[in-house]
């Protein structure tokens, strides 16, 4: 009675890479689709009689890249389908999907195709899948099996499929063999013998592959099929193999009336049934908690708003003057939008009354009397270790605020505030007191840079948003904080109350006003003038307010507009030019000097107007 023959089926071996490519590319570039999407994998001869044959899957395996595929292996091209919801890939007809993998197996050639079909919690890491290889079902086959250096040259097949490989050529599913008077021809189709690479250990049984390979060449030639089975790993050099585990089959196949297909993998209990990877021991727990951060925001672009554009906001540098109140809740709605750099700048020290309305900070803090700005940022980077955060302990000079016989360090601080500025690509003004902002104000219109300020009273805020330079002709320049004043900012600090002196507002003042200003910034940022964009101009998040003053008095929010003051303190043309000029020089005057700043700005002239004059010019 003549031997049955049998198959070995593939393992699925998923490298841990590939799942974090398919993440990547679900949340970035695949998002709800659920088309059928080009993917491969490969095999090789086994290397360990005691496993099974093993079907690799890499991270390349989305992206195409052939070159990556071990040198004597087999690639497979294949389809991967990924569901949105545990329920469809649950329910999906496993039946119809095998087919739609298989259609082609008789036609093209493509006797290794395969389906992955996936559900991704990208949540939680958690991956379920199940791999499908469709092979054609046919009725037993019988087979003779004998040592293949009984029937071939084993030395001059060895210099035929070397010499493949010398030539680049990449190996197929199969090969046609044909006998020469040198030894013998490998052909890129069928022949009376076929050898193809087979993936199953020593054994008496070939790998899964064969299966389709008979069934495809059954059709043009003979069902009696001769087989060269290579077990081995083979290279471009005949001298470094050996074809010692390598075996010869003579095959009879039965005729095939109707293709019907099986291949789902069993899952690791050995039933039929899909497997689950969860990534989440296996992944350094930072890269975890980036994807974590990304995850709402890549989100956001399924549906909700395709041209949120994430990069521009994630390369954005932020400075935050003040490490306080404002800038606790600044620097975690940054961080929550995916920015990466944030430096905290304050003078101060974190106090007892600080912890319960600035979220950064807790008892410890208060207890030890830290440095605000470095305790900041630790505690940003203990919420999240991803963030590249950063304290300066800094004096701002302020005008009105005399410093003579410490000129030499105010000077230094300046010039550190003037560095910071500079090498930031966004500032937020956030101190406690009005002339606090002014020598940032003043910086940041010389270079031009995104500047947003934001100021508590009470129970009201304002958010505004400087407008740039005025060296740029622009009748609409927007105003700065300074371009409603008609008096030079001075000293604020002196002869205070206890009421005065601390920061009196309704609590949740704070976190409305922060969270406007930095929607306002990410708004700002999808626009191609950025913080020059006129008022009121729409973006693809919404419009862009030049100011916004709320309060909770009334619980409203209105938008305001005004344009550039020409005799401001702030940004006026003749303070920037005077600090382009002197430098530090100006600033020092403005310090020492409470009416400095009138005077050189003009405003001390309005002082002689009339109230007609007045009307005039409201």
């Amino acid at each position: 009675m003549a031997n049955k023959l049998k198959f070995y089926n593939f393992t699925s071996a998923i490298d841990v890479g590939f799942w974090q490519v398919l993440a990547k590319k679900k949340l970035e570039e695949i998002k709800l689709q659920d088309d059928f999407i080009g993917i491969f994998g490969y095999y090789s001869p086994s290397q360990h009689q005691d496993l099974p044959p093993l079907f690799h899957v890499v991270p390349d395996s989305l992206i195409a890249i052939e070159s990556n595929i071990p040198h004597g292996s087999i690639k497979a091209n294949g389809y991967l389908k990924i569901f949105n919801t545990l329920e469809e890939f649950k329910n999906a007809d496993r039946e119809k999907l095998l087919a739609e993998a298989g259609k082609n197996v008789l036609t093209d050639g493509n006797q290794n195709a395969f389906i992955l079909i996936v559900y991704a919690d990208l949540k939680s890491y958690v991956f379920y899948y199940w791999i499908a290889f469709p092979m054609i079902n046919f009725e037993p086959v019988e087979y003779s099996i004998h040592p293949l250096a009984d029937h071939f040259d084993a030395d001059k097949l060895k210099e035929a499929l070397a010499a493949k490989l010398q030539r680049g050529e990449n190996l197929s599913a199969f090969l046609g063999l044909k006998r020469n008077d040198e030894g013998y021809e490998l052909l890129n189709g069928p022949s009376d013998i076929i050898c193809f690479i087979d993936p199953a250990p020593k054994h008496d049984f070939p790998g899964a592959p064969l299966r389709n390979i008979l069934s495809y060449i059954s059709q043009s030639h003979s069902r009696s099929i001769d087989v060269v089975a290579i077990k081995d790993l083979i290279s471009s050099n005949p001298n470094n193999f050996s074809l010692g585990n390598s075996q010869y089959y003579q095959i009879t196949l039965p005729e095939i009336n109707e293709v019907k297909f099986l291949g789902w993998e069993l899952n690791a209990k050995g039933k039929l049934g899909p497997r689950v990877v969860d990534l989440r021991p296996q992944l350094d727990p930072l890269i975890l908690a980036q994807s974590a951060v990304d995850l709402n925001l890549k989100l956001m672009r399924w549906r909700m708003l395709p041209e949120l554009n994430l990069d521009i906001i994630s390369e954005k540098s932020c400075l935050l003057l003040g490490s306080g109140t404002l800038g606790c809740q600044v620097s975690r709605n940054l961080m929550a939008w995916g920015v990466k750099k944030i430096t905290f700048v304050d003078s101060g020290k974190v106090s007892h009354s600080n912890p319960v309305r600035q979220s950064l900070f807790d008892f410890e803090d208060a207890r030890l009397a830290k440095l605000k700005a470095i305790a900041a940022a630790d505690n940003l980077k203990r919420i999240y270790p991803g963030v590249d955060a950063e304290g300066i302990q800094l004096e701002i000079p302020m005008p009105g605020h005399s410093i003579a016989g410490k000129e030499a360090f105010v000077k230094e601080q300046f010039e550190k505030l003037e560095a910071l500025i500079r090498s930031h690509d966004i500032v937020f003004l956030l101190t406690d007191t009005r002339e606090s902002r002014w020598v940032p104000t003043l910086i940041t219109t010389a270079l031009d840079k995104t500047c947003i300020s934001v100021g508590l009273g009470f129970d009201s805020f304002v958010v505004v948003r400087h407008g740039g330079t005025p060296f740029v002709e622009n009748s609409e320049r927007l105003g700065c904080y300074f371009c409603n004043d008609v008096v030079g900012p001075r000293n604020s600090t002196n002869d205070r109350t206890l009421d005065q002196m601390c920061t009196v507002t309704r609590p949740g003042l704070s976190f409305l006003a922060s969270s406007f200003a930095v929607e306002l910034l990410i708004s700002l940022l999808h626009h191609p003038e950025v913080h020059k964009a006129p008022h009121n101009s729409e973006t693809p998040l919404g419009i862009l307010p030049h100011q916004l003053r709320g309060n909770f008095g009334g619980f409203s929010i209105m938008n305001y507009y005004g344009t550039a003051f020409s005799k401001c303190t702030g940004c006026g043309t003749t303070v920037v030019s005077e600090y382009l000029e002197k430098g530090f020089d100006f600033v020092a005057n403005a310090c020492n000097d409470p009416d400095f700043l009138e005077e050189i700005c003009g405003l001390k002239s309005l002082d002689s107007l009339n109230e007609g004059d007045l009307i005039e010019i409201d």
